[in-house]
């Protein structure tokens, strides 16, 4: 674990001290590709555990119910949250002391002005 931070930590600081050079750029272009080769290297690694796939059906069932369990957790925080502050909606862009109605029709001139309409 030490060793792929102290690589990281390595990479950042020559990324950093050699910013102004091309390679980096270049290097950038090659993280994905990196990136995909890795993923499919770790999933020949699983696919070629036995003990893992056996117990993939299992271990994919509590991923799917901590999902599932996650995502409703969620839900119900928002109607919580909702319902004890219904103010909490989104917030509109609104001109100093102006209400959202006003706000709205302002941006609406304001709008019409830069697109060139509504100038005399």
């Amino acid at each position: 674990m030490f060793t792929a931070i102290g690589l990281m930590l390595t990479g950042i600081a020559l990324g950093f001290a050699l910013r102004s050079f091309q390679w980096p750029e270049l290097l950038g272009r090659a993280i994905s590709p990196t990136i995909m080769l890795m993923l499919f290297a770790l999933g020949v690694a699983v696919g070629g555990n036995e003990t893992l796939m056996t117990n993939l059906p299992v271990l994919g069932g509590k991923a799917l119910i901590l999902t599932v369990a996650c995502v409703a957790g969620s839900l119900i925080c928002i109607v919580a949250v909702r319902r004890f502050f219904p103010d909490a909606g989104p917030r509109r862009h609104a001109a100093a002391g102006a209400d959202s109605e006003d706000a709205g029709a302002a941006m609406s001139v304001r709008r019409d002005r830069e697109d060139g309409e509504g100038r005399a």
